[in-house]
């Protein structure tokens, strides 16, 4: 576990996290409640991603989390590598309010491309839009590894850009500390078995 860090929470559930978080504007977590589980990781072939070796398997292949907010928004968290589900769902968000929905799914070209849906109340019917505009994000094939070698070059420049010009950065850093806060808290409440709370 040292050496591997996390599994899929700490790997895939924190862009959801952190998603869900952003799209709330809401860093204020009252509690945490989670589990985590090993269940499959000596089958490995169970799962979307390709098989593993269980012998050096030392994370969780899936973790579920209920992040209560202060203001008594409630966040549903699930990341897995491995669960008996036919599709991938990595970084969706649904987000439900009392004057709309938004929701962010995985799109047609599998990991790294997504789509949105609006929902709101009107006409007497809950309507849906779906927004114009670009799916794919991260392209597959021939041009994925370069894109994605780029990436944290792109952040690092922009980061850099905003440093240097006196702009308050896009990300801040008590939204990653938030994120982090919570991971380490679902963590912490899957090994005690109960809630922790934050508040």
């Amino acid at each position: 576990m040292e050496a591997q860090g996390g599994g899929p929470l700490i790997d895939i559930g924190t862009h959801a996290i952190d998603l869900a978080l952003w799209f709330m504007d809401n860093y204020e977590i009252a509690s945490v409640t989670a589990a985590a589980f090993k269940g499959l990781v000596d089958d490995p072939a169970g799962n979307v991603w390709g098989p593993w070796d269980p012998a050096k398997f030392e994370v969780e292949d899936s973790a579920f989390g209920f992040i209560r907010m202060k203001n008594g928004a409630l966040l549903s968290v699930e990341a897995s590598w491995a669960l008996n589900i036919p599709d991938a769902r990595e970084a969706c968000v649904t987000v439900c309010g009392t004057k709309g929905g938004a929701q962010q799914l995985q799109g047609d070209y599998g990991p790294g491309s997504y789509r949105w849906k609006l929902v709101k109340a009107e006409y007497d019917r809950l309507v849906t839009v779906t927004p114009d505009g670009p799916e794919k994000f991260i392209p597959m094939g021939d041009m994925a590894d370069e894109v994605l070698s780029l990436a944290p070059v792109r952040e690092m420049d922009s980061w850099l850009t905003d440093l240097e010009g006196g702009r308050p950065h896009a990300v801040r850093a008590e939204q990653a500390a938030a994120v982090v806060r919570v991971i380490e808290t679902m963590y912490e409440s899957a090994r005690q078995g109960r809630t922790v709370r934050l508040d």
